[in-house]
């Protein structure tokens, strides 16, 4: 048996049915606007509504193993993919922060188990981190990187500890920064409970903004670490707060350096 779940937020349903995508099985299959990324299990594609205002992205999520949609029923999670992806979003509005809105988000069922799914967020309007980073003035710049060391402490303060990549943080228009393309998969729940697991997400934040492009000098490194404490009200002194960071982010560059697959993409890194 075969069920089809959409969800439309109440204020973009008239928008939506004008421009006929409200119907599930045209948002998974239909080619629709332009191709962002195409990777195993997942299409992105930018659609565009008439009038003003943003565009919308359309991330298409393909059903996964049965293995893994049994061990979901087993832990009473009957959301599809899609839906656990508009969560993520919605998290980090809770704690203050600026993120992709989520507007739809639907599944495929079949049998009980998600399958093919589809989340739609609003488009935040602005640059990349690492391309804002890049072109700024230097005044500029520095509030950036103030901006980026209070939004993952903020983050780390309400316990939402996620990977955060370049790509992942926008520039906004107005100089704010937004969080987009929030994915459940990309949690540090593991990390975030050791020693000291706040500060060694924090490195593996580093780490991935540094093969996201957007390397700092050792003092921009110092301020948003400082940044960072102050927003995630981190008792710990600046100084150890730096040696902890330190020696984990050496750790991830170590990881970096013995994978063949993520030099062949990224090439040598170093802290």
């Amino acid at each position: 048996m075969t069920q089809l779940e959409l969800h439309i937020e109440p204020d973009w349903r008239e928008r939506l049915e004008r421009a006929r995508l409200a119907d599930l099985m045209t948002l998974l299959t239909a080619e629709l606007g332009r191709e962002v990324q195409r990777k195993a299990g997942r299409e992105v594609r930018y659609l565009t509504l008439p009038g003003p205002g943003p565009g919308l992205y359309l991330k298409r999520l393909a059903a996964p193993p049965l293995r893994a949609q049994l061990a979901d029923r087993a832990r009473g999670e009957r959301a599809g993919r899609g839906e656990r992806e508009a969560r993520e979003p919605e998290r980090v509005i809770g704690a203050g922060l600026r993120a992709s809105q989520p507007i739809a988000w639907g599944c495929v069922r079949r049998f009980g188990l998600a399958g093919d799914a589809l989340l739609i967020t609003e488009e935040v309007r602005g640059a990349p981190l690492a391309k804002a980073l890049a072109d700024a003035a230097p005044s500029t710049r520095r509030a950036l990187l103030q901006g980026v060391g209070g939004l993952i402490g903020r983050m780390h303060a309400y316990e939402i500890f996620h990977e955060v990549r370049s790509k992942d943080v926008i520039a906004c228009e107005d100089r704010g920064l937004a969080l987009i393309d929030r994915d459940p998969k990309d949690a540090l729940g593991a990390l975030a409970a050791g020693s000291d697991g706040a500060l060694l997400c924090l490195a593996r934040c580093e780490y991935l903004r540094v093969r996201g492009g957007a390397k700092l000098s050792p003092a921009e490194r110092v301020r948003v670490l400082r940044d960072y404490l102050d927003a995630a009200r981190n008792p710990l002194s600046l100084r150890d707060a730096l040696a902890i960071v330190a020696r984990a982010l050496e750790a991830e560059f170590a990881e970096h350096r013995a994978n063949p697959a993520l030099l062949a993409e990224f090439g040598p890194l170093e802290p």
